[in-house]
């Protein structure tokens, strides 16, 4: 590979058509003689494999073989180079040398080649090694700089986690899509992602032992795993072909005596494969990290009596679903437990959870932005759910990807919880419409009952005790059912109303408890503090102590858990319109119920527009109070 500068170089020569002296390229490109005296060895160097030769005449200058410009694999690999080196911005530059590092860290590299290689300034690769640094830094490694060159150094398992970070990064970058389902079951995205790393045939070798593990497993692993499953099975073999292997010391152990053994069996079969193919030696800790990447995305033998540990692990994985299924009922205000689907579905999935978590593997959600937009209110409630979910240690440092994944479990739930629903529509307008208008109902809710539509003036006279709810194209006057206006054509605005206005309607019996938040926040209530004043109020950055938890737009939940602390602040932005509480205790019992106070308190839109719109901290102390809404004379 020539860098950009010899790429400038060599296409000067290819255009001319006699000797030209040193000195007649070195004005043109800006260069000492010595220089382009170097850059030429190189060249000549690149040149023979194409088996072509520049002439060097003493007194003349040089000049390349006619054939040369005719040399079609010449010109695709000058093209190819020299579209790659300039596409590069700064970003991508120090990605590349960030990978470089990373990959090769037993081999060290130096700012003179690195500001050749891609034609700046050694400053600039100075400033890019800062921004290394402060990359690698979450990953406990470290760049060495000595005078002999520069290399990443840490543990081996830390260098492999930031490899997988930095593969998460390559597929936030936007490629076009090609349909390549023949070749490999990845999507264009990711298997591109891959290439950028690791050659083509690792990818397919690596795709096929895993196909066949599936099959004398008899289980297919969803993709979001089958990603994460392939990169780091790749990443072990590029870094075990540069003699870089995992020891024990770096990874939490497994028990032999907990191990599945028909997935250990599998995990030696894969590996004799991988030593087969790649002519290596791979040791005992390097197989159990694979087993442990291998039970993490779902692998298991759940019919495997001898298996203890597994047994335990699907008692727990029921045990943490049933905790998050109470906890997430209360929250939502329905009950969940009956639902069995929901039961088994999401003990499966935490199954393998437990295992990403206790061994620190993470995943990414391609969805997890989709989620956040579509089901922010049910992702922040189960947020909150793992926020009182202490006990279980593992689950403290859970990242919003894992939690992204619960979510849509419980989505799921929520949506099948809304059908059957036995319904009656009722319109000011005329009959054609009124039928059109519960036509589009039937149509996005097709498990519902439509039991009668009826004009306005003659819902008093019906017995409402055998519908859940009332459809309206109008403001209706009921007090002991539930009834969502919505618009003639139902709009899709519309449909969005009813599927929130069903998941977090009240019971009849339900009133707005705030007590306790109110006795919590006691006067700690301001309006319109800005980060800095927050920070400073709190007396720490939020970033460090402080989980983040969003319900909506409107309603931002800080929570540090660890505090001995039992302390509450409540930050309201009138211009922004968003209410944030800072909450501060370790008091797990006292958090749940805090928290369950200000899902109540979110389910109540006009409770929540009530305090936006508050300029006075009384009126919100009598809210807290007495649950009603009436602003002091003083607002």
């Amino acid at each position: 590979m020539l860098i950009s500068r010899q790429i400038e170089f060599l296409k000067l020569i290819l255009n001319e058509n006699k000797y030209r002296p040193i000195k007649y390229f070195k004005d043109k490109l800006n260069v000492s003689d010595k220089t382009l005296q170097k850059d030429l060895k190189m060249i000549e160097r690149y040149l023979e494999t194409f088996n072509i030769k520049i002439d060097i005449k003493r007194g003349y200058g040089i000049l390349i073989e006619a054939l040369a410009k005719k040399n079609i694999d010449l010109i695709n690999s000058l093209n190819i180079q020299s579209k790659e080196n300039k596409s590069l911005s700064v970003e991508q530059r120090r990605m590349e040398i960030l990978k470089y590092l990373l990959l090769n860290s037993s081999n060290i590299t130096s700012i003179n080649q690195l500001s050749d290689k891609y034609y700046v300034s050694k400053t600039s690769i100075v400033n890019d090694f800062k921004y290394i640094e402060e990359w690698i830094k979450e990953y406990n490694l470290k760049l060495n700089k000595t005078l002999e060159g520069t290399k990443i150094i840490g543990k081996e398992v830390d260098i492999r986690k930031s490899i997988a970070k930095m593969m998460d990064d390559l597929l936030d970058e936007n490629y076009e899509q090609h349909d390549i389902s023949e070749l490999t079951r990845l999507d264009y995205a990711t298997f591109s992602a891959l290439m950028n790393l690791f050659d083509i045939d690792s990818i397919i070798f690596v795709e096929t032992i895993i196909t066949e593990l599936e099959h004398n497993l008899g289980y297919t692993i969803s993709q979001p795993y089958y990603i994460n499953l392939i990169t780091h099975i790749l990443i072990c073999l590029k870094r075990i072909e540069e003699g870089n292997q995992i020891e024990s010391q770096e990874e939490r152990e497994v028990s032999v005596d907990n191990l599945d053994e028909l997935v250990y069996q599998n995990v030696t079969t894969l590996i004799s494969k991988i030593e087969n193919r790649y002519k290596v030696k791979i040791t005992k800790d390097e197989i159990m990290y694979i087993y442990i990447f291998l039970v993490s995305s779902g692998f298991s033998s759940e019919s495997n009596s001898s298996y203890n540990d597994e047994s335990d692990i699907l008692s727990e994985s029921e045990k943490v679903s049933s905790i998050m299924i109470e906890n997430m009922s209360q929250f939502l205000n329905i009950n969940l437990k009956n639902d069995d689907l929901l039961q088994k579905s999401l003990a499966s999935h935490v199954r393998p959870m437990l295992n990403r978590l206790r061994y620190d593997i993470q995943i990414k959600n391609p969805l997890l932005g989709e989620i956040q937009e579509r089901f922010s209110d049910v992702l922040g409630l189960c947020m909150m759910t793992m926020n009182i979910m202490t006990e279980y240690e593992n689950l403290k440092n859970i990242s919003i990807d894992e939690v992204s994944y619960l979510a849509t479990y419980f989505q799921a739930a929520i949506e099948r919880n809304m059908s059957s629903k036995r319904v009656i529509v009722v319109c000011h307008t005329g009959y054609g419409t009124s039928q059109l208008l519960a036509a589009r109902l039937k149509r996005e809710f097709p498990e519902w009952t439509i039991v009668d539509i009826i004009p306005m003036h003659q819902l008093n006279k019906r017995n409402l005790d055998d519908v859940d709810f009332v459809i309206s194209t109008v403001n209706l006057d009921l007090k002991d059912k539930l009834h969502i206006v919505v618009s003639v054509l139902l709009m899709e605005s519309d449909i969005n109303n009813i599927k929130n206005a069903l998941v977090t309607k009240p019971k009849k019996s339900m009133t707005l408890d705030t007590n306790l938040l109110g006795m919590y926040l006691k006067d700690n209530i301001y309006f319109n503090f800005d980060v800095m004043q927050m920070e400073s109020l709190i007396g720490v950055s939020l970033g460090s102590k402080y989980k983040s938890i969003s319900l909506g737009k409107d309603l931002n939940i800080y929570i540090h858990n660890q505090s001995k602390l039992n302390k509450g602040i409540m930050n309201i932005n009138n211009v922004n319109r968003t209410i944030d509480i800072y909450l501060e205790t370790s008091n797990k019992s006292f958090l749940k119920n805090i928290l369950m106070e200000i899902s109540n308190l979110y389910r109540q839109k006009n409770y929540i527009n009530y305090i936006i719109d508050c300029k006075r901290k009384e009126d919100i102390k009598i809210l807290f109070d007495n649950n009603v809404l009436e602003k002091t004379n003083g607002n």
